[in-house]
């Protein structure tokens, strides 16, 4: 037995959150986002390498500040010439011009340029000396000694690449907003530049409260845990909106934990959405919120209501955002609220496509707030495919989220307003008209 030892740790008792009494405020999806988005504001731009701003956007005009080609070569082998030196050149009438000399490297420009009543050889793609406006090719003129016969005129330009025939300098190439992809970053690099002028990616940090969530990957131990597949879905959905995104493990209902879990998180993010097991982590995370930073809290009319906060934490004053952990809702929450958080923030996280569907059977909305349901489209129709239980597995089978409105009656056979979720590359049969649909 040792002589010394150290003594455990003993673990804090955890605490059950106490839910406040006082009735919350009802809003709107609406009005909610409003209180979310309130202050929040484009990220600002900096300065990148070209070699990291794929995918970026831009927030300068681009003007390019060089000639392409830089300079005038010569299409084809031959004599440069002034057209104007050949005008009246026929076979009964030949003209000659002195030759002054030979061209055939690439990479010299010529210094002396060529002289009226004068012509200089030239090969392909060599560069032409002033005084040349035109090229010849060998194949119609004949030389003897140092004069070069031509039979026939001229025109301004033939067989040349003008300097900044393509490109001139100072031309419009880019505005602000463009989406920098792998052409648009080899034209900047062709001009000259390295670095641009872009809005940085959101960073997102995403992860879980709750006794009973899971991360993947480690066991279930009791049949009230289930795995948190709902932070993965915010987390790919966000990735896929142009964020990058930091995902953390699930946190237990620990108060401690959680609250050094946003400060810890804080110094990296520009947005943190937690997603809450139920009601009573809604409010231990809004509380926690509200001692560190500033909360909104409401009774949201969605989905049969829901308990949402809203925040704002750290020194940069970031926002912060409670949503329901369960993967049906957390899909709802994200269409709502995390994307247009991200397109304000300046990801390229626009609205997802809608459509109307024609309802394949009767259903009843909820009194309290607009509902919304997975269902997978059968041509025109749309058939809910939900369990009640809000599992993954109802979004996997799901081509679309049907809207209800607030205590609607609606028969088959009405339409509906449904978003449209991103098909699979690999469809399964019944999804081809949810393709088709987006």
């Amino acid at each position: 037995m040792a002589l010394f030892s150290r003594k455990k740790p003993v673990p804090e008792p955890v605490v059950e959150p106490v839910v406040d009494d006082v009735p919350l405020p009802r809003r709107t999806p609406d009005e909610q986002l409003a209180r979310l988005l309130g202050g929040v504001d484009a990220l600002r731009p900096f300065g990148m390498q070209i070699n990291d701003v794929t995918g970026l956007t831009l927030c300068e005009e681009i003007v390019s500040d060089l000639d392409l080609p830089m300079v005038s070569t010569a299409r084809t082998a031959g004599y440069g010439v002034r057209a104007a030196n050949l005008v009246g050149a026929t076979p009964d009438h030949p003209i000659d011009l002195h030759v002054v000399g030979v061209i055939d490297r690439r990479d010299t420009m010529p210094a002396e340029a060529v002289a009226s009543g004068a012509c200089v050889v030239l090969s392909e793609g060599a560069p032409v000396p002033a005084g040349v406006d035109a090229v010849v090719p060998a194949s119609e003129a004949t030389s003897t000694g140092r004069v070069a016969r031509f039979v026939g005129e001229a025109a301004v330009g033939q067989h040349l690449a003008v300097r900044g025939s393509e490109l001139a300098d100072g031309a419009k190439l880019m505005s602000p907003g463009r989406i920098l992809d792998a052409r648009s970053i080899a034209l900047l690099a062709e001009i000259g530049l390295d670095k641009v002028l872009v809005r940085p990616k959101p960073r997102l940090v995403v992860f879980a409260v709750g006794e009973g969530l899971v991360s993947p990957g480690l066991p279930i131990t009791s049949i009230a845990q289930r795995y948190a597949s709902g932070t993965s879905y915010v987390t790919a959905a966000a990735r896929g909106d142009g964020a990058t995104v930091y995902q953390l493990d699930v946190v237990g209902r620990e108060a401690a934990v959680i609250r050094q879990t946003i400060a810890d998180q804080v110094i990296r993010a520009d947005a943190i959405v937690v997603l809450a097991e139920d009601d009573t982590d809604a409010h231990l995370v809004a509380g926690l919120l509200a001692d560190i930073g500033t909360v909104d809290v409401a009774h949201v009319l969605v989905d049969g209501g829901q308990t949402l906060a809203v925040g704002r934490v750290g020194d940069e004053r970031i926002p912060a955002l409670v949503l329901p952990a369960g993967a049906v809702r957390s899909c709802v929450g994200y269409h709502l609220f995390v994307r247009p958080l991200l397109d304000r923030l300046g990801a390229r996280a626009t609205s997802a496509a809608t459509l109307r569907g024609v309802l394949a059977t009767d259903l009843t909305a909820d009194a309290d707030g607009v509902r919304y349901l997975p269902a997978r489209l059968e041509g025109e129709r749309v058939r809910p495919v939900s369990s009640g239980n809000d599992h993954a597995y109802d979004l996997f089978r799901a081509d679309v989220l049907v809207r209800l409105p607030a205590g609607a009656e609606l028969p088959a056979g009405s339409s509906v307003e449904c978003i449209v979720l991103q098909p699979d590359a690999d469809a399964s049969p019944g999804r081809g008209a949810a393709a088709t649909a987006s």
